[in-house]
């Protein structure tokens, strides 16, 4: 249902006028390292797209046809690893003629607009990867996602004082806010039992409390001396962003008492505007040597729910203890499948989400009328 309204929502949300950018040299970029043709000599992306208009384009059509200075039109294919983009680009690839007549007619310009107009397609990649980590979920896990009243527990332990060196972390109102409760009951309860809710409207500090408890985690994994844990926090593309820049960058370049612990920001691709903390950024190849070594026994990864699920081709089941989705009520059940995926009986999970807010897209009848609108936060 969802593939269906992408496919007929495509010339109206995605046709338009786009400033393209062509590699001239023959470069393949390092995102695409999948979906690439022998026939593929040139490539290049269209920039400054929203988000949505690229996961819709990629969804719903494998070529555009790419119209220069409104009389040379040229086809190019659509990559389907656009959808894990991180550039707000959408990338294109040429054959040698398309490519030849495309830089023909662009001449020296490289801020020429185009018209580009994209094929409609079915293409079911991204849909085949939610059925995916549907079917991955495990059995225990699925239980934990439909609680009855039976599966609760009591707390393993009081926490009076969550104590911290880092100002960042410091929970507004003190010890008896409602911040400090949310982060002292996201810890004390039992990794078995269904997913701890941290319900909150907009600006009242979900995002830092799922940041405190990240840090606590590890605080208190190596106060006690636990052989390893490994918190996957998820989030949206900004959002995952904040957690480094306004959290663990900051925690880490501390200028005093810089923060040991091993904090990892995954992406799909390098990106140029890793922020203010680029050594933290990662893609998902350099991720997999990390995780291997010695310090990845207690370490955080930040990452979007999409990219989450590449951790599954590098990590085994059980490799997170700790699960952490932020934004969770504006994703729909089976894309929050992808990180929960990697869960097992012993892995704690942390929701935190407003059902207030902006909830999951989904544009079809019928996807709605068959509960896709609903996210797992507001379910649960």
């Amino acid at each position: 249902f969802r593939s269906l309204s992408r496919f007929c929502c495509l010339p109206c949300r995605c046709d338009g006028v786009y400033t393209p950018v062509l590699h001239r040299d023959g470069l393949v970029p390092q995102l695409l390292h999948r979906g690439i043709r022998d026939y593929h000599t040139h490539f290049g992306f269209l920039k400054d797209l929203p988000g949505d208009v690229i996961s819709n384009a990629v969804q719903a059509s494998e070529r555009a046809i790419v119209t220069v200075r409104g009389k040379c039109s040229v086809t190019a294919d659509i990559p389907p690893e656009n959808y894990n983009h991180a550039h707000n680009r959408l990338y294109l690839a040429f054959d040698a003629d398309s490519s030849r007549k495309h830089m023909k007619a662009m001449g020296n310009s490289d801020s020429i607009e185009i018209r580009a107009e994209f094929e409609p397609t079915h293409r079911h990649f991204h849909f085949d990867s939610l059925h995916e980590a549907l079917d991955a979920l495990p059995e225990r896990t699925v239980r934990r996602l439909m609680p009855s009243q039976d599966n609760f527990s009591v707390p393993l332990r009081r926490l009076n004082k969550l104590p911290t060196e880092y100002d960042e972390l410091r929970m507004d109102n003190g010890e008896s806010g409602e911040q400090s409760q949310a982060l002292k009951t996201a810890l004390v309860y039992p990794a078995a039992d269904p997913p701890i809710l941290i319900l909150g409207p907009s600006g009242s500090g979900k995002t830092r409390v799922l940041a405190a408890a990240a840090y606590h985690i590890l605080r208190d994994a190596s106060a006690s001396h636990l052989p390893y844990t490994r918190v996957l926090l998820c989030s949206h593309q900004v959002s995952a962003d904040l957690f480094i820049e306004q959290y663990f960058g900051i925690l880490k370049n501390h200028p005093l008492r810089p923060w040991q612990e091993a904090v990892i920001r995954l992406v799909p691709s390098f990106r140029k505007d890793s922020g203010s903390y680029p050594l933290l950024y990662k893609t998902i190849n350099e991720c997999a040597k990390l995780l291997r070594y010695e310090c990845s026994k207690r370490i955080i990864v930040v990452t979007t729910y999409n990219t989450s699920f590449d951790l599954r081709k590098v990590v085994p089941d059980g490799y997170f203890t700790h699960i952490l989705l932020d934004e969770a009520a504006q994703v729909s059940e089976p894309e929050a499948s992808f990180p929960l995926s990697m869960a097992t009986s012993n892995t704690r999970i942390i929701l935190a989400g407003d059902t207030y807010q902006t909830r999951p897209v989904v544009l079809g009848k019928e996807a709605w009328a068959n509960g896709l609108g609903t996210s797992l936060f507001k379910r649960l």
